[in-house]
């Protein structure tokens, strides 16, 4: 990475003084901390929608996948724009 120099001492300053300020920041830092703290709880949430979606999507196919009627040529054809043609 480098050696120490000049160059990474500065950066190393630099990295100290974010985490100075974000320690002096005690609301901040408890924020930060409430949002790691929420993120197994969120991952649960994320699984839920979707399982529902997934049982909306199937229960909506079930439903209405049957709608195009036997003979029905306007949908065998593919979806052509008349403005165009």
């Amino acid at each position: 990475m480098c050696s120490l120099t000049t160059e990474c001492v500065l950066l190393l300053q630099n990295v100290f003084s974010y985490y100075r300020i974000f320690k002096a920041l005690k609301g901040l830092s408890a924020l930060v901390q409430t949002i790691i703290n929420a993120l197994p709880n969120m991952g649960n949430l994320v699984a839920f929608l979707m399982l529902f979606f997934f049982i909306w999507g199937v229960l909506g196919v079930q439903l209405y996948g049957n709608m195009c009627k036997a003979g029905d040529e306007s949908l065998d054809q593919p979806l052509r724009s008349t403005r165009y043609t």
